[in-house]
């Protein structure tokens, strides 16, 4: 009898045996897709206008002892604080973008909104020290300091305040996939989602490391201007209209979530006194047309003809309602005519329609006042404390550094007002 030199298996091309081998594994991977898919799992760590996106942490414990990590020194203060937090301490975290920061003050540490706060409720409360936390981080938009809040929120908090607004359209995020409709494959499998948040649970120091480090390809607003970066796209405003509103739901959720007192801030323009950055021309306009009715607006400014000039600037925004200029010199008009209350509704629309929109628009503002309720949550309408606080309801530089940042009198403005809503309900009762 002739031997055998193998069994029928072991004459299978590569090919099938792979491929045999391969059929278990998609078999449990379409069994837990479809578990996933019942149970409705929905990841908490995913943001579906981000795709995934895991935190790496601002702050690295060293001992008894958490600092602000090295790598985020470029961005955020260079700041400790202790691991347990002292009996006599009240501890609260200010998280924001550079308005929070202090940018361009003397010392932007010592001299920003919520250091001064801390020295004014010391001021109030003799025998308690007041942990002011900085978490401003320049060129911060929302979905950035989601995960933050989330971090600082285990650093036992007594309070936090949220300010955020003005760099929401400060990277390039064009929400291209959404518009599209359509998303990559992988973003839709639930068990997909299922292990990067049990990976984030298990090994959090591990899914921080995979978060490829984004600061380096962060841009300030001369970078984007200087490629002449704009935004018209009303699709593009909506998404991260929608984006941003969910980023504050999700802070106002995880405050709850863990009994913290939070402050959410509207956050307050430079209207008087900085134009826009950006008019692109639209409503069948030519830049040339534009040029054009610019320099007769500049000709009638010199004459003083300052209706015949209101007129123009109106002619241009009817056919274009988006020309942010003309918006800003119809303002300049009323004012010179005495018209204020006109002028501010002009001023706020020269901010909104900015092609290059660096100031919060007014949109963003009515989401923080409707997300602003309900137990915990607390709203400071700082855009409203700076109109009561400026000549015909009408912020410049009378508050402002540049176009969205506070002078020293504007931050001092903003801790007296914080003082009231924290003395009133998050230590009314202590």
């Amino acid at each position: 009898m002739a031997k055998q030199e193998g069994s029928p298996a072991s004459k299978l091309p590569l090919q099938k045996k792979l491929l045999f081998a391969l059929i278990p594994a998609v078999v449990i991977f379409t069994a837990a897709e479809l578990v996933l898919r019942v149970i409705d799992f929905q990841s908490p760590v995913a943001d579906p206008y981000e795709s995934f996106v895991l935190h790496k942490p601002l702050f690295t414990l060293d001992g008894d002892t958490f600092h602000t990590a090295a790598s985020r020194h470029r961005y955020f203060h260079d700041q400790s604080l202790a691991k347990a937090k002292p009996t006599d301490v009240v501890r609260f975290f200010a998280v924001g973008g550079s308005t929070t920061y202090g940018s361009k003050l003397p010392d932007p540490l010592q001299d920003n909104y919520s250091a001064l706060l801390a020295r004014e409720l010391e001021n109030e409360n003799p025998g308690l020290r007041f942990e002011a936390i900085n978490c401003g981080g320049i060129a911060y938009a929302s979905y950035r300091l989601v995960g933050i809040v989330e971090e600082c929120l285990a650093y036992s908090p007594d309070f936090m305040i949220v300010m955020t607004g003005h760099n929401e359209f400060l990277e390039a995020r064009h929400y291209r996939e959404l518009r599209a409709g359509s998303r990559q494959l992988w973003y839709h499998l639930r068990l997909a989602h299922f292990m990067l948040h049990l990976r984030e649970r298990l090994w959090p120091r591990a899914a921080a490391d995979l978060q490829q480090s984004q600061d380096g390809k962060m841009a300030l607003a001369a970078d984007y201007i200087a490629e002449r970066y704009i935004v018209r796209d009303d699709r593009e405003i909506r998404y991260t209209l929608e984006h941003y509103t969910q980023n504050l739901e999700r802070i106002a959720e995880l405050c709850r979530e863990h009994k913290t007192p939070l402050v959410l801030c509207t956050v307050p323009s430079n209207l008087r006194d900085w134009e826009p950055f950006a008019t692109e021309p639209g409503g069948g306009l030519t830049v040339e047309q534009l040029d054009n009715y610019l320099d007769q607006l500049r000709s009638l400014f010199d004459e003083q003809q300052h209706d015949k000039a209101l007129t123009l600037s109106r002619t241009v925004v009817e056919q274009d309602p988006r020309s942010a200029i003309f918006h800003f010199i119809a303002a300049e008009c009323l004012v010179a005519l005495g018209r204020k209350s006109e002028a501010r509704e002009s001023y706020v629309l020269a901010k909104d329609t900015d092609a290059f929109p660096h100031r919060a628009l007014s949109s963003f503002n009515n989401s923080v006042r409707e997300i602003a309720s309900g137990p915990l949550v607390y709203l400071f309408d700082a855009e409203a404390l700076f109109a009561a606080e400026s000549p015909d309801g009408i912020p410049g530089n009378n508050l402002f550094l540049d176009n969205c940042h506070p002078n020293p009198g504007g931050h001092d403005i903003l801790a007296q007002a914080l003082k009231e809503i924290v003395l009133e309900h998050i230590l009314k009762d202590d």
